[in-house]
């Protein structure tokens, strides 16, 4: 049975694989669960959250930015994903 292991230090980093801190191993659904709860929490921290739907990103989206975000991130997108794209595209975006 292969396990897995999330660390979470101290700032609320996750380290997979390290064995300093806490450490949650993954190897049942029991543990499965509970190393879901930990990473949305740890997500939760950092102001992340999960989407089911792309329509409710879309509105979360236009009611957390702001219009000169929201156009800066769409020309973004547009620059990442066209077909010249490169390594200073795929970076600027995730900046």
């Amino acid at each position: 049975m292969r396990r897995e292991f999330l660390t979470v230090t101290e700032d609320r980093t996750p380290l997979v694989g390290s064995r300093t801190s806490q450490t949650y191993g993954v190897s049942s659904a029991h543990s499965q669960t509970a190393f879901q709860d930990t990473l949305a929490s740890h997500l939760a921290w950092w102001g992340l959250r999960r989407f089911e739907r792309d329509a409710d990103y879309f509105r979360w989206q236009r009611e957390t930015l702001s219009q000169g975000d929201l156009r800066t991130l769409n020309k973004l997108v547009e620059r990442k994903q066209a077909p010249a794209a490169g390594a200073t595209e795929e970076v600027a975006f995730y900046d």
